[in-house]
């Protein structure tokens, strides 16, 4: 027998696992939050300046899978929205050029994969902007072109450390203790 999809050409006795894509009925889902944003801009001499900042504080989520269970809470934990969230930024434009500079945070949260749960360090990174803007008024191609450069994570920090226990990672074809 064939079937769609079967680009090894190997059958059936080829499969080793089966993914189901589909959606999974969840009964009941319970989340709250706050978000709070700000935004200033003043005109001086030198250009405009101007700060921003964005908070978001999750007060609660969790599932219910039937009915008759109890809700399962997953704020802050592995895979999960984390608790609290941040950036703040610091921005500089005069005419056609504009920069920028601002800062991410995330909190702690929790590696629920083992028990008890081991903790998982927070995570901050600074990103920077660059960008010029060609002036409307020109006779060319470039007339209002953009050119930006725009760099993420700019002190290359890596993600914090969490273990996958090897229980789990046998399940998925490898006995090896994997970091991510």
């Amino acid at each position: 027998p064939t079937w769609q999809g079967d680009f090894s050409q190997l059958g059936p006795g080829a499969v080793q696992a089966i993914f189901d894509t589909q959606f999974a009925n969840i009964s009941s889902t319970r989340e709250s939050g706050v978000d709070f944003s700000a935004k200033y801009s003043v005109v001086t001499e030198i250009g405009t300046i101007g700060i921003a900042t964005t908070l978001e504080r999750i007060l609660k989520n969790e599932i219910q899978t039937v009915d008759t269970t109890n809700f399962v809470t997953l704020l802050n934990t592995f895979g999960e929205p984390p608790k609290f969230k941040a950036r703040a930024e610091v921005s500089w434009n005069r005419s056609w050029f504009s920069t920028g500079i601002s800062f991410n945070y995330v909190n702690s949260y929790l590696n629920n994969l083992y028990v008890p749960s081991k903790p998982i360090s927070s995570w901050t990174t600074g990103d920077f902007y660059v960008s010029c803007v060609a002036p409307a008024n020109i006779n060319s191609l470039l007339a209002n072109m953009t050119v930006s450069l725009n760099v993420n994570n700019i002190a290359n920090r890596r993600p914090p450390h969490v273990d996958i226990p090897p229980e789990l990672l046998s399940l998925l074809g490898s006995g090896q203790p994997t970091t991510f």
